[in-house]
């Protein structure tokens, strides 16, 4: 997992928190999976969807 995304997840989520929100269906991410799309590189996606989670949008 690229860095920004993982100091991303432990700043703001517990672990099971994080486990489940990577490796949930994401509205932002059109309902893939954010873990699924990391192994396809997609990491500005992820960190896009990530930062509107944190933000208090709805995934």
């Amino acid at each position: 997992m690229p860095n920004e995304i993982a100091v991303l997840l432990h700043r703001h989520f517990m672990p099971d928190a994080a486990d489940a929100w990577l490796h949930g269906h994401n509205s932002h991410l059109a309902g893939a999976r954010p873990i699924d799309l990391l192994q396809l590189d997609a990491i500005a996606d992820v960190i896009e969807a990530l930062n509107a989670e944190i933000q208090g949008g709805l995934s």
